[in-house]
């Protein structure tokens, strides 16, 4: 993404730390909090910074330059490698984007070819892409590293990860006392004051208990002289494997195995654990989580693939989305209710889905599926069209989710629980199934904020103002 708000290497580093310090308070006007700065804390970027109560543990890398840079520097070029390294070696549980501040870009017009969704021209993303490859100064291993990535990881990093910012000292200045003024990202929920609501409500929970978790896990030592990097790139998003501290860890039975996989896994060290007592352990839960959701996407697409049922990742997340079929058909339907649609605006013909975004999560010592139902665009039906970038945000615009209320909701998640098989009824889970409980009551404590005096006194001059009222 490229954003130019005038509508490289700092001059110095005292005129850098001030651009930087301005950087930071414009993000901080917006309620993000610093997570970490280059100053005290061994980084790659300038700052990091994360806004928990409306992203969750999605950061936001930012690199500041107080100069005059032009897209073809080398110690550019090799700042960027350095970011995408960055983002392919670390676990998809700990997503992040980048965004990158510069005083003065020179020939915009050409980075906005490169980072600018409307403009992006892919002559200009691969030109760029070769020139680091080229003439960034990296050392053997990173560059071993980021020649071991697919073109289409990169172009990926450049369209939906990286935004590219032209703003001056002053701009930056102006936009933040402009945000300090207005309430526009004021985020209050932990400090108003707000009279409890009594009023009872049905609480219709998205989330289901994994009571029925694989039988085993598959643990076997990684062939170290024969491993290479790109083997996790050509994992699919329906394959339960991966690999950590020179180990596989699979739910898939070794015969079964990818030849890929196989060929950098030592086979006859291969072994079956139960995969309960692993989960169990609390180091586990991160990889037991993601091995748990690409098992579940497996199984459906599985279940499903008459009705051309997909999985695919988005922004680190895990989605199951029905392919569209012959576009003069208008509405899509799986199990009597519509999971796509075909919309044609002023210059174009897309589809709308209804997608299910998959999360497992460890409460305690058991782990639940997550549901949330999000719309996905593509142009023709099929996931490998998906739309993205600045046209994604448009038609976002166009069909906003907090339109729909409760009951709206609830039926699309309902019709979701049916796809995925979460119910109450007792199923055959044996072997690598999983099985769920389906949660039909939840309940939430009401703590009044307060100290218990403070409560005494309120409740006590309340009944007293009633009575008063009565005398009179």
């Amino acid at each position: 993404m490229f954003r130019n708000h005038q509508g490289g290497r700092e001059a110095s580093h005292h005129h850098g730390e001030l651009y930087k310090d301005l950087v930071r308070r414009y993000w901080e006007s917006r309620e993000y909090n610093v997570i970490a700065d280059s100053k005290d804390d061994s980084i790659t970027s300038d700052l990091i910074i994360r806004r928990p109560h409306e992203y969750g543990n999605l950061d936001l890398w930012i690199e500041t330059k107080d100069t005059k840079l032009t897209r073809t520097d080398p110690d550019f070029l090799a700042e960027f490698a350095r970011y995408l390294i960055e983002y392919q070696e670390r676990s998809e549980e700990h997503p992040f984007d980048v965004h990158i501040f510069v005083r003065y870009l020179r020939a915009p017009e050409k980075w906005e070819r490169i980072f600018k969704v409307v403009k992006q021209k892919d002559e200009a993303v691969e030109e760029f892409y070769q020139r680091i490859k080229e003439d960034a100064k990296l050392d053997e291993a990173e560059e071993d590293k980021f020649n071991s990535y697919p073109y289409e990881d990169f172009n990926h990093f450049v369209t939906e990860i990286t935004t590219v910012h032209q703003m001056s000292p002053e701009k930056v200045k102006q936009a933040t006392e402009e945000l300090e003024r207005s309430d526009r990202y004021e985020h209050g929920t932990f400090t108003e004051e707000r009279e409890p609501i009594n009023k009872r409500e049905e609480l219709k929970p998205n989330f289901a208990e994994i009571t029925d978790p694989p039988d085993n896990i598959y643990i076997g030592n990684v062939d170290v002289p024969n491993f290479f990097q790109e083997v996790t790139n050509l994992i699919e998003d329906t394959e339960a494997v991966r690999f950590r501290s020179n180990k596989v860890f699979s739910l898939l039975p070794p015969q079964d195995f990818p030849e890929y996989v196989e060929a950098v896994v030592e086979m006859d060290t291969v072994s079956a654990e139960s995969f309960e007592e692993w989960a169990r352990d609390e180091e586990n839960t991160d990889l037991a989580s993601s091995l748990l959701t690409r098992e579940i996407c497996r199984q459906t697409v599985e279940k499903h693939k008459l009705d051309d049922c997909g999985a695919f990742r988005y922004r680190s997340d895990y989605y199951l989305m029905f392919e569209h079929g012959p576009l003069e058909k208008e509405v899509e339907e799986v199990m009597g209710q519509q999971v796509s649609r075909v919309f044609d605006d002023a210059s174009s013909r897309f589809v709308r889905h209804r997608t299910a975004q998959l999360n497992v999560r460890r409460l305690n010592d058991d782990y639940f599926l997550f549901v949330l139902i999000k719309d996905h665009f593509t142009d023709n039906g099929e996931h490998m069209t998906l739309v993205r970038g600045e046209r994604k945000g448009i038609l976002h615009d166009n069909f906003p989710q907090h339109r729909y209320n409760n009951s709206q909701t609830y039926s699309r998640y309902n019709h979701w629980r049916k796809i995925l098989g979460i119910h109450n009824r007792s199923k055959d889970t044996s072997d690598q199934k999983i099985g769920f409980r389906r949660i039909t009551e939840i309940s939430i404590r009401k703590s009044p904020a307060g100290i218990r005096e403070e409560i005494d006194t309120r409740d006590t001059d309340s009944v007293q103002q009633k009575l008063g009222e009565q005398d009179d």
